[in-house]
């Protein structure tokens, strides 16, 4: 909707009072949640328009939830004064500290209102989920999807846990996809993987077979089903798609792309090169002309956004800077992408 205000002074004012009598009060979110063992937290909040010189000051107070103020949590000052020097619409925040307690518990809630001091503005609420430090959390794939090449001679796929990491735990996954790839996890078709204690982080090793057959990519299909030492499997990243790289059906690169900008005496320049999946390749630069020599400015992987790396480089003005892509050859390790 476009709301046009006519050019009557009359009319702008009423209608632009009208519009500006009462601010508005809002939390960031309806919901937050906050782990348990931060010995600190804060909840934002955002007020404006606020008339120039008149701080308006937020009050707080607890209307309900399952967690107890002065055992499980402390507000130690429930109003906050936004000020109108930094902001016509000023954000504030809300501290309150919390208490970390050794044994495992529920997930616990504090329902929080807030109001504008002297307004009739209608106070807003905010739930408070406090997780517990100590529940042994949930599993998951750090990534949907997996490159890697075959000449690495493994993929290794990482999953990760939450919360407490000090007792230990197990995730059960499933594989369907490329036989070769599935036949190298093993027969039974599933395969587990082990967190020790004080490990957030478990990885699947799949050994690959390198061979001298042109057979293009391969995939596979990793399925986390069950978990156990308390943990549960999150639905979000129970799944990710592993695509191995074959290294006898090398691709090209992509065009490098150079944006240049000039500021303060300097050159910046953003490389822009779309890479194969599975592969890197090296950024190089002289500063001589082409018979070099060239020097390496960084290695590119194609773990970046949708197979696009970026590289960013700097230098004085007046210098006459080339660059070139060398490659690509096979991806050395396993990247999420």
């Amino acid at each position: 909707m476009v709301l046009t205000v006519q050019e009557d002074p009359g009319t702008t004012n009423s209608l632009l009072g009208a519009l500006s009598a009462e601010p508005i009060l809002t939390f960031e979110s309806e919901t937050v949640v906050v782990e348990e063992y931060r010995p600190l937290a804060v909840v934002g909040f955002r007020v404006g328009p606020i008339p120039t010189g008149s701080p308006i000051r937020v009050r707080f107070d607890v209307v309900g939830g399952t967690a107890a103020e002065g055992e499980d949590y402390w507000i130690d000052v429930k109003t906050v004064d936004v000020n109108p020097e930094f902001s016509s619409l000023g954000w504030g925040y809300l501290r309150f500290r919390l208490q970390d307690v050794d044994a495992a518990e529920p997930e616990e809630t504090i329902l929080l209102e807030a109001s504008i001091e002297g307004s009739v503005v209608p106070p807003v609420r905010v739930e408070i989920r406090i997780r517990d430090a100590k529940a042994p959390g949930a599993v998951g794939f750090v990534s949907t999807r997996f490159s890697a090449n075959e000449a690495a001679g493994v993929a290794r796929v990482p999953i990760f846990r939450t919360k407490d990491p000090s007792s230990e735990g197990a995730a059960v996954l499933v594989y369907e996809g490329d036989s070769t790839l599935a036949n190298a996890l093993g027969a039974s078709g599933s395969v587990t993987a082990l967190f020790r204690a004080g490990e957030s982080q478990a990885v699947v090793e799949l050994p690959i077979e390198a061979d001298s057959i042109a057979q293009g990519d391969r995939e596979l299909r990793l399925r986390l089903v069950s978990a156990s030492g308390g943990m549960t499997v999150m639905p979000e990243l129970s799944e990710t798609l592993l695509t191995v790289a074959d290294d006898e059906s090398t691709p090209s690169l992509g065009p490098l792309d150079i944006a240049r900008r000039t500021s303060e005496g300097r050159e910046g320049v953003q490389l822009t090169l779309r890479i194969p999946r599975g592969y890197q390749t090296r950024i190089e630069f002289t500063d001589s002309g082409m018979q070099g020599p060239w020097s390496t400015l960084t290695e590119a992987l194609s773990g970046s956004t949708e197979g696009f790396a970026f590289v960013y480089d700097s230098f004085e003005s007046g210098v006459q800077r080339m660059y070139r892509a060398v490659g690509p050859r096979p991806l050395e390790v396993t990247l999420p992408w």
